[in-house]
């Protein structure tokens, strides 16, 4: 039996990153837990990867990078900007409400 108080919810990187948190570089390889990925509707051989979870403990507040005049705004690999919270615009940039 364990106290409520005690528990602590896991998440993977994604996850951590939608609530505005990174993983720090020293626990990457330490996953509290590894359990099976969600099949995928577009892998057809059914291979997946073990998806890992951490804790709070393990993570810190999302950086953004800075951005100068001249370099490109940095994107997920999608080409789309990480702005999942206010403070998650890379420095030196605004964001624009239309």
């Amino acid at each position: 039996v364990y106290l409520r108080s005690h528990l602590h919810n896991l998440h993977s990187p994604e996850k951590w990153l939608e609530k505005g948190r990174a993983i720090l570089p020293e626990e990457e390889k330490q996953p509290i837990k590894e359990v099976k990925s969600i099949k995928s509707s577009l892998d057809p051989f059914g291979v997946h990867d073990q998806t890992k979870l951490y804790g709070k403990w393990q993570t810190q507040r999302f950086q953004p990078l800075t951005v100068h005049p001249g370099d490109k705004i940095p994107t997920n690999k999608y080409g789309n900007v990480y702005l999942f919270h206010p403070w998650m615009i890379p420095r030196n940039t605004v964001h624009l409400r239309v």
